[in-house]
């Protein structure tokens, strides 16, 4: 249940991570930071650049080939490195887990250098944190992260198919309100009942101690 609970709380937050994303797109540096802008700009079209020639793809074989290297590899590496071993190693430093979680989730996200996917990524990297965090199971994040990209990877391969272009994909369409509302609802149902399910894991596992 608690990959049923992972999997429909991130189906739920969609259509706002998308609002989410559109307004970081949308953000601009003051004048003074130009320079800075453009440079954030050109690491942002140099990875869509590469993110695109690898995505768009309409043959199975090579939609296969995508969830392997576009979705489960990086989801296993990336948890592995940033919550299985960042996460505990500023958590030695940082008696506040929470803290702990932020930090490396700002990491995470920093260090794809796609700075106009900043705010979607860090909360997705905060998401995960809190999963190994309340789980103590490295599997549940690594599952996850690939739902997240694996979502995108099958909608790429949708697209291509039809013969839809990368930009395309990537536009965004605003939504009716009550369904941002709606998925902001469901979304916190579903962790919470993630939550609580790894609450009672907890419970079991200290009473079978004492």
């Amino acid at each position: 249940m608690q990959f049923v609970y992972i999997f429909l709380a991130m189906l739920a937050f969609m259509p706002l991570m998308s609002l989410i994303g559109h307004w970081n797109e949308s953000l601009q540096l003051p004048d003074n930071m130009k320079s800075v802008q453009l440079w954030m700009e050109r690491s942002e079209q140099e990875a869509g650049d590469l993110i695109q020639g690898i995505i768009m793809e309409a043959s199975l074989a090579g939609f296969l080939f995508n969830l392997i290297v576009l979705a489960l590899v990086p989801a296993i590496g990336e948890e592995l490195l940033f919550r299985g071993v960042l996460q505990n190693i500023v958590g030695r430093w940082i008696s506040n887990p929470y803290v702990v979680i932020w930090i490396v989730a700002i990491v995470f996200s920093a260090i794809h250098l796609q700075f106009f996917g900043f705010i979607p990524r860090m909360l997705l990297g905060a998401f995960f944190g809190y999963l190994y965090l309340w789980s103590k199971n490295i599997i549940l994040p690594i599952f996850g992260h690939f739902v997240n990209n694996a979502s995108a990877t099958v909608m790429a391969f949708y697209y291509a198919k039809r013969g839809k272009s990368y930009g395309e994909l990537n536009a965004f369409e605003a939504q009716s309100w009550w369904i941002y509302i709606a998925g902001l609802v469901f979304t916190v149902i579903f962790v919470f009942l993630f939550y609580q399910s790894t609450q009672k894991e907890n419970h079991g596992e200290r009473l079978e101690e004492n």
